[in-house]
């Protein structure tokens, strides 16, 4: 059904005006479902963020997995993240690099299980024609 501009804008602004009345109110309000304090502002939902919470974040988050952790507070991983940035938390380099080095283990043994070793065996010339030697500067 074909209908002219001025019909259509009228159209939308009434939706607009619709959906702006079935808004939530402005506040804060306790949620059942998450068992959490959620804050309304403008149509958005936050997370209420306690001090607990906060200490939390600040304690484990450089140590833990992002997942484990939000499964801890009860919030998404997308949550999670955007608290601690703007907490200006990192991820410690140390526990950064032993994860990297387990999940590489982790994926050497599933090539293992596979039959596939990850590497040429030694004196293998496949691709020998291709290969950029090393260069032997004296």
């Amino acid at each position: 059904m074909k209908t002219c501009k001025s019909c259509h804008r009228e159209h939308r602004a009434e939706k607009r005006r619709s959906q702006r009345e079935d808004r939530i109110k402005d506040g804060v309000r306790y949620d059942f479902d998450r068992q959490r304090l959620i804050r309304y502002e403008n149509g958005r939902k936050y997370i209420y963020w306690s001090p607990q919470m906060i200490s939390t974040i600040r304690k484990l988050y450089p140590v833990t997995e992002n997942a484990e952790l939000a499964g801890i507070l009860n919030v998404s991983v997308t949550a999670l993240y955007k608290k601690a940035k703007s907490l200006c938390i990192k991820k410690d380099a140390k526990w950064i690099y032993g994860e990297k080095a387990k999940r590489m283990r982790q994926a050497q043994i599933s090539r293992r299980r596979m039959g596939n070793p990850g590497a040429y065996a030694k004196g293998n010339r496949k691709g020998s024609e291709v290969r950029i030697e090393k260069c032997t500067r004296p």
